[in-house]
């Protein structure tokens, strides 16, 4: 649901790396793994890809969470887990103590921060779960004003800062995390060892290994992210460089992307011999079972008008990878920008020329309609970051890097062209 450039999100996770110490037994990454066949296509509309009535996909959390009501969110100046509420267009702590300053721990809402932050936040309608993965690594749950807050399950060691939350269970990726090899009193069979993916049971607190077994790459720095899950299978990135060549990581990481069935055992290869993240940007679109994937030659960037702006965009190969029929699609290279390739509302959104060849659009391809639509003038200088059923979460292009203040509008409105905004602040999505 979460989604970011894929150099920012290579960088933070290599810059947070430890090495991995010797995984749990189980299936292989390898370099002879199987990878899904490539279909070329002259466009989107040729390739005929349609969307499953019912995907079964779960995007994965990254900071915040987006709800019908309003954003669960935590604003790291004032150390406070906040909510932006939708129907009042107000932003409060998430305490409801009479008088409270919101300015230490007497406040339901507040949080040392120099014992880490919350970070994957998750709400079931009724209680809000989140992580602090600081060391030792725990989740927690409350009601939603801070009241009868608990730890779920704690264990000794870092964690991955991303989550698949999925009924009462919640999947993750433990980095070089220590905890007993034998079993506890929940029943536990966590192994010691190094990058290992978890399912921890969200009443009982109660974790498992999800074996998986990842190449021995002594002399790299390694990491094991999840980014989604499909049906019965996770969605996986792995990273690795020599930590000789760390300094020009865009350069030299490798990238591999693949979905690991759970109930089999089986591992499935996305995008074979494309592992240069120099060459990557993506945009998580499990949620309705496709996975939209960017390949930029750099070599090619050079600026273009978009909207109200310059924007500087290379060439780029669009990949989409169809879970369901297990099929990976390419289409012609051209220039594109890796900000605001996505999947929403059960469409594309990408850049393309305009009409004129000289200029950058941003378009939608709706696969329910086979379609290729413009996006409104207005929405051209816009970015959406997340969505609800009803609404998207906007932010304008900026030419800085100062946090953008957000809005939301309601996806009719999106889609008719109508600038009806409201306002939203500074909300870290």
């Amino acid at each position: 649901m979460k989604k970011f450039g894929a150099g920012l999100l290579a960088a933070a996770l290599l810059l947070s790396g430890c090495q991995r110490e010797t995984p749990a037994e189980g299936p292989a990454l390898t370099d002879d793994i199987d990878y899904m066949p490539v279909v070329e296509a002259a466009d989107l509309a040729s390739a005929g890809i349609t969307l499953a009535d019912n995907p079964h996909g779960v995007p994965s959390q990254a900071t915040t969470e987006i709800t019908g009501q309003g954003i669960f969110f935590f604003d790291r100046d004032a150390g406070l887990l906040m909510f932006n509420d939708w129907q009042t267009n107000t932003t409060y702590p998430l305490c409801a103590k009479a008088n409270c300053t919101h300015s230490d721990a007497g406040c339901n809402a507040w949080f040392d921060t120099a014992a880490g932050t919350p970070t994957g936040l998750h709400s079931d309608g009724d209680r809000l779960y989140y992580f602090t993965t600081n060391y030792p690594a725990a989740c927690y749950v409350q009601d939603f004003d801070g009241e009868n807050r608990r730890e779920v399950f704690s264990f000794e060691g870092d964690i991955s800062p991303h989550f698949v939350y999925e009924g009462d269970s919640v999947y993750f990726v433990a980095n070089g995390y220590q905890m007993n090899a034998e079993p506890d009193e929940t029943g536990s069979t966590v192994a010691v060892g190094g990058d290992q993916i978890l399912r921890a049971d969200l009443q009982t607190g109660a974790l498992e290994t999800i074996p998986l077994t990842l190449p021995d790459d002594t002399g790299k720095i390694t990491r094991l992210a999840i980014t989604g899950k499909y049906g019965d299978s996770l969605c996986l990135n792995y990273e690795e460089i020599d930590r000789g060549l760390f300094a020009n990581f865009l350069q030299n990481l490798e990238r591999t992307r693949f979905l690991l069935d759970l109930e089999t055992g089986q591992i499935q290869g996305m995008m074979e011999d494309r592992k240069r993240a120099n060459q990557m940007s993506s945009s998580d679109g499990t949620a309705c079972g496709l996975y939209a994937y960017l390949d930029i030659d750099w070599d090619t960037e050079k600026s273009f008008p978009l909207g109200s702006h310059a924007v500087d965009a290379a060439d780029g190969v669009p990949i989409l990878i169809d879970f369901a029929n297990g099929v990976e699609y390419h289409f012609p290279s051209q220039p594109s920008l890796s900000v605001g390739f996505s999947l929403h509302d059960g469409k594309l959104f990408y850049t393309r020329p305009a009409d004129d060849g000289q200029s950058l659009r941003l378009f939608y391809f709706d696969f329910a309609t086979q379609t290729e639509q413009p996006v409104p003038d207005f929405f051209q200088d816009y970015i959406i970051r997340d969505e609800t059923e009803n609404w998207f979460a906007i932010a304008p292009r900026q030419d800085t890097n100062t946090l953008p203040s957000y809005s939301r509008v309601l996806k009719s409105d999106y889609f008719a062209g109508n600038p009806a905004l409201i306002e939203m602040g500074e909300i870290q999505l």
